[in-house]
């Protein structure tokens, strides 16, 4: 669909009436695109509801500044909303206006076309519209060939989705000669990724094997931001280590865009098994097989032991309560407890709805007493470790930023929600202002 505007000028006894939309400001540009980032963290944790109804409220402000660029990526987020939702007849409807969109925008190849192909193609597929989804996907291809220098690991991704869709069509030949180039060029940098992290790592001497997984985008030039940790060891200083070698070993390849869109999403997995860094004259394989057996019991023995303590906390908590002197700080301290129990167990989200539940309560009515403030801080670390750097900022900066902050009696709490506030505005690129907090932790120090 091609969209156009007219501008009409309309005077009346010398009455001039402004254009019935407005430009965005430079503030106004920055908070639509934090608030889509912050839409696009909601669809990934599915909740889908929040998500549409930001999406809805960024397309409406969009349009009502006539930001063409902006609507279409509105509208490419709101498809994928639907999408997930396996509501693929709505999915296929704003992914053929996002289309329509970016095809009267582009002057050039800016990657926005092969973006809107590739989704338009994806939601076909869903549709079994096989036939219908291969010369879309040719055409995304060939426009992802222009935009990505030939080495980039999203062009042989899409080279692999067109394979796929040549095999279901019958076009087995044509599917082998597109799969040996998409997964020759994937193989090709991930191979020499992995070399360039796993020379990078120092992980810390440790008496237990233990993995982290990390996850990052990858930019232009091979470049890394977004680092986080995904799973963790349950450890800071292992987690640190893993984090630290993926930043310390880029740029992994010389990868370059011209798109402002695409992004690479990736992971990686640090497996440090103690058995395996000793002993070097004992058979590999019964080193791991010893290993392994007995990581999966300690594992299950801490696992236990976490389950009693969440129980025990949980019920003091209904003791604390129960007390009509109780004090909030007492209270944020046992939520603390029982956030950390749960991290330990792997239940982020459960940690992160356990800490909105109570911060809905009236014990924490006061946004600036320090109790509230301590269960805050504890839900914004929360949000820094399940890798939701855009929540974080906000719950974190609502904290630091407290006039009450320094009455949080606990330094380290203090110094952890500096150092992760730092961490996830360096993840949203913000660098400049992340080192202010970094700096207020280490004068705190």
């Amino acid at each position: 669909m091609k969209f156009s505007s007219t501008i009409m000028l309309l005077t009346l006894a010398g009455l001039f009436l402004p254009p019935a939309y407005a430009a965005m400001s430079e503030g106004d540009s920055k908070n639509w695109d934090d608030s889509l980032r912050h839409a696009r963290e909601l669809r990934d944790e599915k909740q889908y509801n929040q998500a549409e109804k930001v999406f809805l409220e960024l397309q409406s402000q969009a349009e009502n500044s006539d930001d063409k660029k902006r609507v279409r990526k509105a509208l490419t987020a709101l498809a994928a909303v639907y999408f997930y939702r396996k509501d693929y007849a709505k999915a296929e409807e704003l992914d053929r206006k996002a289309l329509g969109l970016a095809e009267s925008l582009a002057t050039d190849n800016d990657g926005s076309v092969a973006i809107c192909l590739n989704d338009l193609a994806e939601t076909l597929v869903e549709e079994k519209r096989f036939d219908e989804a291969l010369p879309i996907i040719k055409r995304s291809v060939a426009l992802s060939e222009v935009v990505f220098s030939h080495n980039h690991p999203l062009l042989g991704m899409r080279l692999n989705f067109l394979a796929d869709l040549l095999e279901k069509t019958g076009h087995k030949e044509e599917a082998i000669q597109y799969r040996s180039e998409g997964q020759g060029i994937i193989d090709a940098f991930l191979s020499q990724m992995s070399r360039k992290i796993k020379g990078a790592w120092k992980p810390p001497r440790s008496q237990y094997s233990y993995s982290s997984n990390v996850a990052f985008l990858v930019t232009d030039h091979g470049y890394v931001r977004d680092v986080h940790i995904l799973d963790s060891s349950k450890n800071a200083t292992n987690d640190q280590a893993a984090v630290d070698a993926v930043i310390a070993a880029q740029p992994f390849a010389d990868i370059d865009s011209k798109a402002d869109d695409d992004q690479l999403n990736l992971t990686f997995k640090f497996d440090y098994n103690f058995h395996q860094q000793g002993d070097a004259g004992r058979d590999v394989k019964q080193q791991t097989a010893e290993a392994t057996s007995e990581t999966v019991a300690d594992s299950q023995e801490k696992i236990n032991a976490a389950n009693k303590q969440l129980a025990k906390i949980m019920q003091d908590i209904d003791e604390i309560k129960k007390d009509k002197k109780h004090t909030t700080t007492t209270l944020a301290e046992f939520y603390g407890r029982m956030s950390d129990t749960l991290m330990v167990l792997g239940q982020h989200n459960k940690a992160i709805e356990a800490l909105k539940e109570a911060l809905a309560s009236p014990d924490f009515s006061d946004r600036n007493a320090p109790g509230t403030l301590m269960v805050m801080s504890e839900l914004g670390c929360v949000y820094s470790k399940s890798m939701k750097s855009g929540l974080a900022e906000t719950t974190l900066k609502a904290v630091v930023d407290s006039p009450n902050f320094e009455q949080i009696l606990d330094v380290q709490l203090k110094q952890q929600a500096l150092d992760d506030l730092g961490h996830s505005l360096s993840n949203l690129g913000h660098y400049a202002e992340a080192q202010k907090y970094y700096s207020r932790k280490k004068g705190s120090d």
